[in-house]
């Protein structure tokens, strides 16, 4: 039986450490990805805000998901979105919350300004 020098413990040591570290970081990645591209629809979204924030339950939510932030009009969510953030917009509530699916985070709540057209009396 042939006995391995330190230096190929070491090294042996090294290489399955990094096997583990590629595998997880691998997993890890996936995991994501998939997380991501799960939230396709507004139950899914509501799923994953719920995890961080107490939704109303009062109200069902409208989903808007950015596409180009360049374009966001809004003042209010103008600089606080970025392109794949799931916005939930409660119409009678007046809320607005913004998640960031690449970081699992809610990036904001605040109020939401929605224009209604004036109706006019035509008496």
């Amino acid at each position: 039986m042939s006995r391995l020098t330190k230096k190929q413990k070491i090294l042996s040591a090294l290489v399955v450490l990094l096997v583990m570290l590629v595998s997880g970081a691998g997993a890890y990645t996936r995991s994501q990805m998939s997380r991501e591209s799960d939230l396709s629809s507004l139950s899914q979204v509501k799923e994953a805000i719920s995890r961080h924030y107490v939704l109303p339950s009062d109200e069902e939510p409208a989903l808007i998901t950015v596409v180009d932030s360049s374009k966001v009009a809004s003042g209010y969510l103008r600089g606080k979105v970025k392109n794949g953030d799931k916005i939930l917009i409660y119409k009678n509530l007046q809320k607005v919350i913004i998640y960031r699916p690449e970081i699992d985070r809610i990036v904001d709540v605040g109020p939401a300004v929605i224009d209604t057209p004036n109706q006019t009396n035509n008496e």
